[in-house]
């Protein structure tokens, strides 16, 4: 058990320490003005002690920048490409106002007036606010990094949570019809019109397109294995696994997007592995939308478009043509049906007014359900 021992500021100032010994077998002690301070934060801590929540005091006081530095080492649960976007949200957002904060000093209202200035801040170079999204993203980089100190027992919860944040933008996804696409196909340099037409009809991913091998290319059977991603960061390029778990899968492409991989193949494979390579040969770099794309969609009159519009435009055309939505979150490669049902729910208005005109069949003809017996609901209620 702990004990107070009395002291004297050169102030003249009284004060009290509350000493005790920590799960470590290290003594501890924190200095209060009262006496009964001291001995009611004795009690909370040997309560702590014997919940097994105990928490070192010298841990809390790391500065936050140090504290992150710990955290990111023993990552290995993301994309190189990822730790690179992080760390640039990490330097500019959060760093500047948290980096040298003991992360036990880290409270909400901190956090709160952090988001709130953030919101309110606006860029020199356009002198607009943030985006709502680059605030969340922020907060989320900042939440997850103590959420972690939490888990490691650095400090007792995480200050982030219950912050209010600004509601997300409602961004307009792009999408091109099928004229548009086969428009862009027409103009863009034709070594990369195969790369619009499989962009267009399998959904694939830029990323995924860059990274698709000859060897995952089965011709015979119209099947497409996604097993990796491409990516170029500060020069380098860089391969790895998709964007998640789900996003290993087989892809079938239709017939005529078979016999233009087929076309694509006897004019531009050369000794590369790669479907797509840049024009000098080797994989495709990060230049290729300034020196490749830009024109192409410029010509077709929509320069907004970018590489991940044709993503988009592959699983609209699939909702259009009546995909069932599980096979369609499968192609796309979608962590869940919930995910893809909120990005691309509003894309199946047919199939609300569907419902609403079969619902209409059965309430005319004086039925209860789809049995047409009459008694549906009243067989429930007595189950």
């Amino acid at each position: 058990m702990g004990h107070v021992k009395p002291g004297t500021l050169k102030s003249g100032k009284r004060t009290f320490a509350a000493v005790y010994r920590g799960p470590d077998k290290k003594e501890h002690s924190k200095s209060f003005a009262r006496k009964v301070d001291a001995e009611r934060y004795i009690t909370e801590q040997e309560g702590h002690k014997l919940k097994g929540d105990w928490i070192d005091p010298a841990k809390a006081k790391v500065p936050y920048a140090q504290w992150l530095e710990i955290w990111q080492a023993g990552r290995i649960d993301i994309r190189s490409s990822t730790v690179q976007q992080n760390a640039d949200y990490l330097r500019l957002y959060v760093l500047p106002t948290f980096g040298t904060v003991p992360i036990g000093v880290i409270d909400k209202p901190m956090v709160r007036a952090w988001v709130a200035a953030m919101t309110r801040r606006k860029v020199k170079a356009t002198g607009k606010t943030f985006a709502p999204s680059t605030v969340r993203k922020a907060e989320a980089l900042l939440s997850q990094s103590l959420q972690a100190a939490v888990e490691e027992r650095w400090i007792p919860h995480n200050p982030c949570r219950g912050v209010t944040l600004p509601a997300d933008e409602d961004t307009e996804m792009a999408f091109f019809t099928a004229t548009e696409i086969k428009a862009l196909a027409d103009a863009i340099d034709p070594r990369y019109r195969t790369f619009v037409l499989l962009g267009a009809a399998s959904g694939l991913r830029p990323g995924e397109l860059a990274a698709l091998e000859w060897d995952k290319v089965d011709l015979l059977k119209g099947v497409i294995t996604v097993s990796k991603t491409l990516s170029e960061r500060g020069g380098y390029i860089e391969t790895g696994p998709p964007k998640t778990a789900s996003s290993k899968r087989q892809v079938r492409i239709p017939k005529s997007i078979v016999k233009e991989l087929e076309a694509h193949m006897k004019q531009w494979k050369g000794k590369d592995t790669y479907v797509f390579t840049s024009p000098e040969g080797g994989p495709m770099r990060g230049n290729f939308r300034s020196r490749i794309w830009k024109k192409a969609v410029e010509k077709i009159g929509r320069p907004e478009a970018t590489p991940h519009a044709l993503r988009h435009s592959a699983i609209a055309l699939w909702i259009h043509e009546g995909a069932n939505i599980m096979i369609v979150s499968k192609r796309a490669g979608h962590k869940s049906v919930a995910f893809t049902l909120d990005r691309y729910g509003h894309l199946y208005p047919e199939a609300d007014e569907a419902l609403l005109v079969a619902m209409d069949a059965v309430f005319a003809a004086g039925t209860n359900g789809p049995s047409g017996g009459g008694d549906g609901p009243q067989r429930e209620a007595s189950a």
